[in-house]
């Protein structure tokens, strides 16, 4: 879960902001001039693949990493994250195991 993982980010002392919304999660984004942006797939609070297409258009944020999760049988999510412009999109089970060494991979 997006809890899970927020909590996991500030264990290891990094750098964690959240965003409910579209405009807040772009807000954040041209704020913080963030690495990379994780993307909860199944959130109902906003549509990924409208956020996903949002940042890529943005000439600003165009070249931010973004990463999205879901269940790993969500392959209808999957392909509309890929197809708006996600540079990779992990399982769940993924982003919880394996996120520091997750992070240190290169694009």
């Amino acid at each position: 879960s997006s809890t899970r993982l927020v909590s996991a980010l500030r264990e290891q002392r990094d750098e964690v902001e959240t965003a409910s919304t579209l405009e807040a999660g772009k807000e954040a984004a041209s704020r913080l001039r963030w690495d990379i942006l994780l993307v909860n797939l199944t959130s109902a609070a906003f549509d990924a693949p409208t956020l996903i297409r949002t940042i890529r258009q943005d000439p600003q944020l165009r070249s931010l990493r973004i990463w999205g999760f879901c269940g790993h049988r969500d392959v209808t999510r999957r392909g509309a994250a890929l197809a708006a412009g996600c540079d990779r999109v992990v399982a769940n089970s993924q982003v919880m195991a394996g996120l520091p060494a997750l992070l240190r991979r290169p694009r």
